[in-house]
């Protein structure tokens, strides 16, 4: 996949955008591990792909003092020692039934099947305000 850069670098700014978010904060943000994920297609075939990033402190304070030199890594050196690991999965659109739950496995979601809104548990759907009744048709 050609793209695969430019996601990274989404993926990368949606990570820093958590922690910039009051331009007018004198201190430093304190960094904790991020998770974000990005949703695209595929041009070959009826696919979504949903890339996860799970970006580290160690990872995101380099951005915030370049001047810092990282430590000594080597070839062998995996994601969780350089502060940032990335998969993706591919979910097929088709059967379109069951779009949602696929997604929402990929995802890490809860689709809440049993009444719910799609948001959360099961249990949630009780508490929602009911949809407002069509009146009679003229």
């Amino acid at each position: 996949m050609y793209h695969d850069a430019y996601y990274i670098g989404i993926l990368l700014a949606m990570a820093h955008s958590c922690f910039y978010q009051d331009q007018d904060s004198t201190s430093p943000p304190e960094f904790v591990d991020v998770k974000v994920q990005l949703i695209t297609h595929t041009e070959e075939g009826p696919d979504f792909v949903v890339y996860t990033a799970i970006v580290t402190p160690k990872f995101l304070e380099r951005f915030a003092d370049p001047t810092k030199a990282p430590g000594n890594r080597t070839r062998h050196d995996n994601e969780s020692e350089s502060g940032l690991g990335i998969s993706y999965a591919h979910v097929n659109f088709w059967p379109i039934c069951d779009l949602k739950d696929r997604l929402a496995k990929v995802l890490g979601c809860n689709t809440g099947e049993a009444g719910g809104n799609g948001t959360g548990s099961a249990g949630e759907g009780a508490n929602r305000v009911p949809k407002r009744k069509r009146g009679p048709e003229v």
